[in-house]
């Protein structure tokens, strides 16, 4: 049970850490949750994208961690919540691509990697 939370609050934290990307920002120029800059958006779609994207994952995360803690009937929609959320928060930290958020990426990659995999020691923590 014990390792449920974990996973659980993990699951948690690694969403809504994307909410700065909703929320403005202090005036600090390192400051890497902005949708002001994209190397792959044009100005026109950015926001629209980032909002959308950061929201998707917001939610995928949240329902994750509910899910991980045993609320009824997510445990069901684990996969396709792993899928959206870990592609959106992707998506979104590479079209808005700040070097401290490299870790966000691999988190995203691992738990992929995890659902894809489906090892049993991973499926009997999720299940």
């Amino acid at each position: 049970m014990v390792i449920r939370i974990l996973i659980g609050l993990g699951l948690l934290g690694h969403g809504l850490v994307q909410v700065g990307y909703l929320t403005p920002g202090p005036s600090d120029p390192n400051y890497p949750f902005t949708l002001d800059e994209s190397w792959l958006l044009p100005a026109s779609i950015r926001r629209a994208v980032g909002v959308t994207l950061a929201v998707m994952t917001v939610v995928a995360f949240v329902c994750l961690s509910l899910a991980a803690w045993g609320v009824p009937g997510l445990g069901s929609l684990w996969k396709p919540l792993v899928i959206v959320g870990s592609l959106a928060s992707v998506l979104l930290l590479v079209a808005f691509w700040h070097p401290w958020i490299a870790v966000g990426v691999l988190i995203d990659v691992g738990l992929l990697t995890l659902t894809f995999t489906a090892p049993d020691w991973w499926m009997r923590v999720v299940a």
